[in-house]
This record gives C-alpha cells, sequence and structure tokens, in this order.
C-alpha cells in the first residue's frame, strides 16, 4: 500500500472508539515518517484555523476541524501494515484542494507542537 499526501483512514479513539477520520500530510521522509492530522467535530472552544464542511470530504457531515495540537509523525510502513491487516480503515482520499488547506494549517495554527512545526521542513508534500 502506497502512503502518500491525502491518503485517509479511520482510527477508533477515545473509551467509545468513535472513529475519526485521519489524514496522511506528506510523504514518507528519510526515517519512514509521515505527518498526521485526525478530524473531529466543531465545538466551541475548537481550533479554527482550518473548519472543513459536510461535502469537503464524504466522511464529513457536519462542520469538522482539524486536530493540529494532536498532529503526529508515525512510521509509513506500521501505517501500510495496519490498514492492510484492517486494524485501521481506509477511506476515499481527501481532495488536493482540501488537502492543501489542511496542510498549510498545519504551520499556521498555534495548537501545532513546536516540533512538528520544526520538522515539517523536513518533509516532501
Amino acid at each position: 500500500m502506497k502512503i502518500e499526501p491525502g491518503l485517509c483512514y479511520l482510527l477508533p479513539v477515545g473509551p467509545r472508539e468513535k472513529k475519526h477520520l485521519h489524514v496522511v500530510l506528506t510523504y514518507p521522509n528519510d526515517e519512514d515518517q509521515v505527518l498526521v492530522v485526525s478530524l473531529t467535530g466543531l465545538k466551541s472552544k475548537s481550533d479554527t484555523t482550518v473548519v472543513l464542511q459536510a461535502g469537503d470530504h464524504p466522511f464529513i457531515r457536519h462542520d469538522a476541524v482539524v486536530e493540529y495540537r494532536k498532529a503526529t509523525a508515525t512510521s509509513a510502513r506500521i501505517l501500510a501494515q495496519r490498514l492492510q491487516s484492517g486494524l485501521y480503515v481506509g477511506y476515499r482520499p481527501m481532495a488536493s484542494d482540501i488537502l492543501k488547506r489542511i496542510q498549510e494549517g498545519l504551520t499556521d495554527s498555534e495548537f501545532t507542537s513546536t516540533g512538528i512545526k520544526k520538522s515539517w521542513i523536513y518533509y516532501d508534500i
């Protein structure tokens, strides 16, 4: 399985294991790491750097935001294994224009960790 920007998958999160859409933002770097963000429903205290609406992606049915505070670097190899095994459920890719907004928001958001912001320059988008 090819891990590339725009790849989307569902991952159970929290005690109720509610599925959240995750989006790969980068190609694997020299250390086989990709940057990933998750989406969640819009709430009053949400990071509104990027707000997505129903129709921006088939999974999104209500206003959603990118949780930049939870952005993470993860192994592309392990991600591929988990998708192939069914532990993570693959979903339709993110449209390129929406993906670009999400990528740009990574450095714009005050909630993105300093480490992720600094590492961003080492990834290929």
